[in-house]
């Protein structure tokens, strides 16, 4: 995060509980963006916002890259948060997650 102050997610979440809350802040963008009621506000209010983030958001995408990512999460359905669920704790800190896990979550991405 851009600044000294901590994120809104970092006191009282764990790393499974804020994945969850960045989903769905995602998915609470994603349908003020898409909201019929909201849409002369946003064609008013776009532009200003996309004047001001470049400077609030850095990323290495590129000129195309950006709007593709994007133009997909406003057209893209809404689920409810989905966050692998660990066995254990591997090397370094890290989550480790069981085979079946990721072959579950795999299955549902392509369905």
């Amino acid at each position: 995060c851009p600044g000294s102050e901590p994120s809104a997610f970092t006191e009282g979440y764990d790393d499974l509980d804020r994945a969850a809350a960045q989903q769905l802040v995602m998915n609470g963008i994603k349908q003020r963006l898409t909201d019929p009621l909201r849409l002369p506000y946003n064609f008013i209010k776009g532009p200003i916002i996309g004047w001001t983030a470049p400077k609030a958001f850095v990323s290495d995408m590129g000129f195309f890259t950006l709007p593709q990512l994007a133009l997909s999460t406003v057209f893209a359905g809404s689920s409810k948060p989905d966050v692998l669920v660990p066995s254990g704790n591997g090397p370094g800190g890290s989550l480790e997650i069981p085979e079946s896990e990721r072959q579950r979550a795999a299955a549902e991405l392509e369905s």
